[in-house]
């Protein structure tokens, strides 16, 4: 799920696909996985207002690293 504070962003995601990368070159450390899949929910819409979405794709990712 993904909300703003005052509730004009409520998305939830529903996961379809996810790549994985964990890397470890002496002091330099990534980890990360991107999940592609899609958005349902309400966004602001231009003007004012909201708009609702189904099926609207995107991207999350978690990315950890030390450089």
């Amino acid at each position: 799920r993904v909300e703003s504070a005052g509730g004009a962003v409520r998305l939830a995601f529903r996961p379809e696909a996810v790549h994985r990368e964990d890397v470890a070159l002496g002091l330099v450390r990534t980890r990360f996985a991107q999940v592609a899949g899609t958005f349902e929910g309400v966004l602001p819409a231009p003007g004012g207002g909201a708009l609702a979405v189904a099926g609207l794709p995107g991207v999350v990712e978690d990315h950890r690293a030390v450089w």
